[in-house]
């Protein structure tokens, strides 16, 4: 079991490497290079709303199905329970928070897209929501070969991208995003067969307790989720959509070290998933690890981060490195928060994870909103800020379950 455990990490490790180096070493930096730095802020603005989307409804159905995948398991219902979620995600919440954020970006920023754009990005989002959701599904069965070969062709997509963009030949920047996620599906469902049953069974979903789990961490999932991402829309309502990359490349070290370790919370979750109850050993390594961790990888982004920023995006690094030591706090804690997840949404009730997630966000919001003073800093603080109290909270929780556990 330990050498499947290790060889599922390693295949992660190498998997989300490589997502990360297509996307945010590659064509990301690519496209900045080629265009003005007005139309790099209105991308990464629209990619904030496909990420945004994709991360709260994948979100949600990961963790109500990990959460109750061993108890499923064991009744023999987790195919029809994730094709019962599948429905319920598709048909109702994309639509709704899609056609919200548009008008919501198009009213605040002034940002006009034509009817036809906007069913092109509703195209993209709905593929990247299928890539989040099937990738859970994967997860559960730790099938996780069959995700390193679906990030390989995904990436593969984005790596073509970036040759166009490099030789110069004008290509639609979206398209490329919309090739990726739509090949991850289309592979999906040509690896086996018995994956299209996902997609053709309809089940009468008459579990109370179910919408219960939905309902609630859908309001964790939406508190998270705007948490990652509310500074675009601070940031455009007080300051300029051009600030917004400044942000964005500042935190780079949360974009690089977030895939690679989010992908490990991952499989963590996914080996805890298959049982109701969790190892002593396993329970002393969440006790200490994410302390060594934060110190760990806040050392090593302190040295890392402005290089890559050099690198990268030497447009804005005289004005990234002004917030990047704030920032790159806030980004080591969030790597914490991710080995911290899995435990409380297995182990607690949805509550607590409402919680969590909801005083990350108002501290975001509040100390960025109350010490603004007309520069990126006060959302800097309010980023680390809210992330530092978040995880302070779930470690008192982890500790208080180990208490008890000791006792038993």
């Amino acid at each position: 079991m330990k050498k499947k455990i290790l060889s599922d990490v390693y295949i992660n490790l190498l998997s989300s490497f490589v997502f990360l180096f297509a996307i945010q070493i590659l064509y990301y930096p690519e496209i900045s290079k080629h265009f003005s730095e007005g139309f790099f802020g209105e991308f990464i603005y629209i990619i904030t709303i496909i990420n945004l989307v994709g991360s709260l409804i994948g979100g949600t159905i990961s963790n109500v199905f990990l959460k109750n995948y061993s108890s499923w398991k064991i009744h023999n219902t987790y195919y029809q329970k994730f094709s019962s979620l599948l429905y319920i995600s598709i048909a109702l919440l994309i639509v709704i928070f899609l056609g919200f954020l548009v008008i919501s970006i198009q009213q605040q920023l002034g940002i006009t897209l034509s009817n036809r754009f906007i069913l092109f990005i509703f195209a993209i989002t709905f593929f990247n929501q299928m890539r989040v959701i099937l990738t859970t599904w994967l997860r559960a069965k730790l099938d996780y070969k069959v995700i390193f070969l679906l990030n390989l062709i995904v990436s593969s997509i984005y790596f073509v991208g970036w040759l166009l963009l490099k030789a110069d030949i004008s290509i639609n920047v979206f398209l490329i995003i919309l090739f990726s996620e739509l090949s991850f599906l289309i592979v999906f469902l040509a690896i086996d067969k018995n994956h299209i049953r996902l997609f053709s069974i309809v089940n009468k979903i008459q579990d109370k307790k179910l919408y219960y789990s939905v309902f609630l961490l859908l309001f964790s999932s939406v508190f998270y989720t705007l948490y990652k991402y509310v500074d675009r829309v601070l940031i455009g309502h007080y300051m300029n959509i051009e600030f917004i990359p400044i942000f964005y490349v500042a935190n780079i070290t949360g974009l690089i070290f977030a895939i690679p370790f989010n992908v490990l919370s991952n499989v963590v979750f996914s080996y805890i998933a298959q049982k109701n109850t969790i190892g002593k050993t396993l329970l002393k390594l969440l006790i200490y690890i994410p302390v060594f961790l934060f110190i760990f990888l806040l050392i090593i982004s302190s040295f890392l981060g402005p290089i890559l920023i050099k690198l990268l995006y030497p447009t804005y690094y005289t004005e990234a490195m002004g917030i990047f030591k704030v920032l790159n706090i806030g980004n080591a804690l969030l790597v914490v928060d991710y080995l911290l997840r899995g435990f409380i949404i297995k182990y607690y009730s949805e509550g607590y994870k409402v919680i969590s997630d909801l005083i990350a966000l108002l501290f975001f919001i509040g100390i960025s909103i109350i010490f603004y003073e007309n520069s990126l800093v006060s959302f800097a603080y309010g980023y680390s800020v809210g992330i530092l109290i978040k995880c302070l909270y779930n470690y008192s929780l982890l500790l208080i379950y180990f208490r008890r556990d000791a006792k038993r």
